[in-house]
């Protein structure tokens, strides 16, 4: 209750939200975040829709560093979603890589909202192999960290979540656990 008051939400909202997620606090946060909407089935996830219909997936704008609510948060998990529908694009059927980058993926989201205030977890340098393989190359995937708050350092070397976006990564989490929970088996 606490962690979803400092984003800004009611003690009242934040219980029936942490209830209703049966006291996971992630997703009541992502579930806040979005308006409150109804859940709705999982989405598939596989290849990019036909050429034009995800336009801008790769670029436009990644939205400021400011925490994202209601509208935002739905505008920008739609944007993440897109990002991921890129990366499995160009690794399917290749299951195991598609499931290796998400997950990837996910645990330099995790560490930084488990440990807000370590700085070594809110920087990932670009030329190191093991992020490169699972995640860099990917196309779509950079566009996804985009989104989650990280940018390029003056170097173009390191990407960085100056300020930890609690709002942002929570969106981020939730995106990549809903795509690996749809995502076949290796």
């Amino acid at each position: 209750v606490e962690l979803l008051g400092g984003m800004g939400f009611g003690e009242e909202e934040a219980r029936e939200a942490i209830q209703r997620f049966h006291g996971s606090v992630e997703r009541a946060a992502d579930w806040l975040l979005a308006g409150r909407p109804e859940p709705e089935a999982p989405r598939a996830v596989g290849p990019p829709p036909p050429a034009g219909a995800a336009a801008g997936s790769e670029g436009g704008s990644s939205g400021s560093s400011a925490g994202v609510a209601g509208g935002e948060a739905e505008e920008l998990r739609v944007e993440m979603e897109r990002a991921l529908e890129t990366i499995v694009g160009g690794l399917a059927p290749d299951w195991g890589a598609c499931g290796a980058a998400l997950r990837a993926l996910r645990t330099v989201v995790s560490n930084i909202l488990e440990h807000p205030e370590e700085g070594k977890y809110r920087r990932v340098r670009l030329s190191n192999p093991s992020f490169h393989q699972k995640v860099g190359r990917h196309r779509g995937a950079l566009r996804f960290l985009e989104l989650a708050r990280f940018r390029r350092n003056a170097d173009a070397e390191v990407l960085e979540c100056e300020r930890a976006d609690a709002a942002a990564l929570y969106v981020a989490r939730g995106v990549l656990e809903g795509a690996l929970e749809v995502l076949p088996s290796a």
